[in-house]
């Protein structure tokens, strides 16, 4: 019905996980995790109509348990979540190094940890033409967007869109601060897949593209240590 890799486990990064599920599989997947889910998830799997969604939300809670366990130590009903003033949840009552944040899209779910706040987003690549990358792009990378071409703005829009997304679900902002506030035209690539932006909410951040499946994109961004 589903199942889970590792995506980023290097030195100094993130850990990513992520896990995948056929679509036709999502009442089965349902019913196989409900029975075991934590008290919040199924309460929120069950306001889901579409059963896909419900599974997508009971596959990133499993997901969640599955890498904090591994991280703490401890069982899933020891757990308490507390909401960050931003309203990013945040593990409460262990130690402060542990952070977390969960994307889902299409077929697949990712959970990112580390030891600084960290965020992550994943997009199935769509169609996105150029009022919609207006609507969330800089000057600076609408320009960038047109040299693409017509072959290569679509997989410019959703690279650019995870980057963004994922660096305001790391700052605890979300999307509710708007994605042009992110703009990338001023951060440097120190290698290839990777961008560091420096003066951003009072710091520098690193950016990291997740290499998925074929069909999406995501990333995933952190505070950057020099």
């Amino acid at each position: 019905m589903f199942f889970s890799r590792i995506l980023l486990a290097r030195d100094g990064l993130p850990r990513v996980s992520g896990v995948t599920f056929a679509k036709e599989k999502a009442l089965d997947i349902v019913s196989f995790l409900l029975p075991g889910a934590r008290p919040e998830r199924k309460d929120r799997a069950a306001k889901y109509f579409r059963p896909v969604d419900a599974a997508r939300c009971l596959l990133a809670g499993w997901l969640l348990e599955k890498e904090l366990a591994s991280l703490t130590g401890r069982e899933s009903k020891e757990w308490e979540f507390t909401l960050s003033p931003h309203g990013k949840p945040v593990l409460a009552g262990v130690p402060p190094d542990i952070h977390f944040n969960l994307s889902h899209s299409g077929e697949w779910v990712l959970c990112a940890t580390h030891d600084v706040p960290v965020g992550v987003d994943i997009e199935r690549v769509g169609l996105a033409g150029h009022d919609t990358a207006t609507a969330f792009m800089s000057p600076g990378e609408l320009e960038a967007f047109e040299r693409a071409g017509p072959s290569g703005r679509q997989d410019f829009f959703y690279r650019t869109w995870t980057l963004k997304e994922s660096l305001l679900k790391a700052t605890g902002l979300g999307l509710m601060t708007g994605l042009k506030r992110v703009d990338l035209s001023y951060a440097t690539a120190p290698c290839s897949g990777e961008w560091v932006l420096h003066r951003f909410e009072g710091g520098s951040w690193r950016l990291v593209e997740i290499s998925v499946a074929q069909g999406y994109r995501a990333a995933v961004s952190f505070p950057w240590r020099s």
